[in-house]
Formats: structure tokens, sequence, C-alpha cells
């Protein structure tokens, strides 16, 4: 079913590929250019600065520098490219929900209930722009770089890579642990607040016949209920979410710590030089 709503999905891009492809090939160029960059350290470490003169650390930085301004440069065209099409393609997304709100039947209409249909139309589309932007344009790029980063670690010291890789199921073990309960979270999240969207739509929609008929105390003690749904569901996405992180952040930490004790025993027994573990 995914499959098919992938597919279903990728039809707003159809006239899109071509540029979407170049921003991908943009990407491994920007890869690239920062490759040189941990050499560019390495020999800032091992040479120019045990050499004393700042004229070679001047040049190795300036080196750096331009690198990095280059990448930047081509990070923003990235962006520029796939944020131009995929808000062309969320666009389109809306459009044809808000086509499809004509096209059904008003049977249909009435046993859904308007906050739920606006929910999916507005906030639903929401959801997918920032999945989409999320998958386009931060992690290709970002995959693109640490492949052509990890290329030149191992070239430098592939015991250290492996080792790092070795830890890698650490930093993912947090993420395996918390990530179903964040999902669960969010999801029980985003249906209390579609109910309280639904709610205020009521509110709005049946006031005057609420005020008629004295009935504001029992639909104030309605809203309460959905209220405290809200409150509960978001206290409990929002401090998963930070355990989340924190998790993610101590695990990195450690497998950091790991490589540094590692390799700084390699740099001590003159296995491993000092701008190679850097």
């Amino acid at each position: 079913m995914r499959l098919e709503v992938w597919r279903w999905y990728s039809r707003f891009y159809a006239g899109s590929a071509g540029p979407l492809v170049a921003a991908g090939f943009v990407s491994v160029l920007q890869a690239l250019v920062l490759l040189p960059i941990p050499l560019i350290v390495q020999r800032a470490f091992d040479v120019a600065i045990p050499a004393g003169a700042p004229g070679p650390l001047i040049a190795l930085g300036g080196a750096a520098m331009a690198l990095y301004l280059a990448a930047g440069a081509a990070t923003l065209l990235t962006r520029h490219v796939v944020l131009r099409h995929s808000k062309l393609a969320i666009r389109a997304l809306r459009e044809a929900a808000i086509r499809k709100l004509y096209e059904v039947s008003r049977g249909f209409m009435l046993k859904r209930e308007p906050g739920d249909l606006h929910d999916r139309v507005v906030h639903e589309s929401e959801r997918v722009d920032i999945m989409t932007n999320a998958v386009l344009a931060e992690f290709g790029p970002a995959a693109a770089v640490a492949t052509g980063l990890g290329l030149v670690l191992i070239w430098l010291n592939w015991r250290l890579f492996l080792l790092t890789l070795a830890l890698t199921p650490l930093i993912l073990a947090g993420g395996r642990l918390l990530g179903p309960p964040v999902r669960r979270s969010a999801q029980a999240f985003h249906k209390a607040f579609e109910r309280f969207s639904q709610g205020i739509f009521h509110v709005l929609r049946a006031r005057d016949l609420t005020v008629m008929r004295a009935a504001e105390s029992w639909e104030l003690a309605r809203q309460r209920e959905r209220l405290e749904a809200l409150r509960r569901t978001s206290e409990r996405m929002s401090w998963l979410v930070t355990a989340y992180g924190i998790v993610q952040q101590s695990s990195v930490a450690a497998a950091s710590l790991v490589v540094l004790v590692v390799g700084g025993a390699a740099v001590g027994q003159g296995r491993m030089t000092l701008g190679e573990l850097i």
C-alpha cells in the first residue's frame, strides 16, 4: 500500500525529474568539494603547526575556507531547486485535494466531520511538505557528503574507520529503542489535535444554537475533555522527543570517546599521526 501511495504522489513530480536529478548531481559535487578538507586538517597538524611558520597554516586555512564556501554555495543551489519543485508539487497536491472535495458525493461529505477534512487538506499536506523536503533537501545531500567523507577516512586510517563503523549499531540502538514510542506518541498527538480542531469548528458553527439552548456548560465540559487529551499527548510526545535526542547525543558522544581513546593510544604508540586522528 505504501508503495502505491508513493507512486501516486510521484506523479506530482512528473515535470521535475530533470531538475531534481541535476540537484542530486550538484550534491555529489558538494561531497567532492569537501573531500580535501580532512587532508588539509591532517597536513595542518602534522606539518604546518610543528613547523611553527604561520604562512603554510594560513594558506591551509584559506584553502579549507574556500572549500567550505564552495560547498555552501552548492547547498544553496540544491536547496533552491528542491524547494522550488517540491513546493510546486505540494501546490498541485493541495489543488487535487480541493478538487476532490467537489467531486465526491454529498453523502460522503455528510458522513465526514468538516474538521477532519480540513485537517487532512491543510495539516496533512503540510506534513507531506515537511517530509518531502527532509528527504530531498537534507537526507540526499547528507548521504552524498557522508559517503565521500567516509572514503577519505578509509584512506587515512581504515582500522579506525572500521572501529567507527562497528560503533554505528550503538548509535542506531537508541533510535530503534525510542523510535516506535515516539511515532506512536506523535500519531496520538495528531489524532488529539484533529479532535481539538473539529471541536473548535463545532463551537464556531453551533455557537448561536448552543447559547439559545443554554448548553454552554455542557459544551465547555465536552471541549475540556478534548483539551485534556491534547495536553496529555502533547506532553508525552515532547518528553519522548527530548529523550530521543538525549539518547542519540549520548550514543554519539560515547562512540566518539571510544574512537578518541583508541586513536589516542595509536598516536602514542607511533602507529598514527595526530593529524590523522583529528
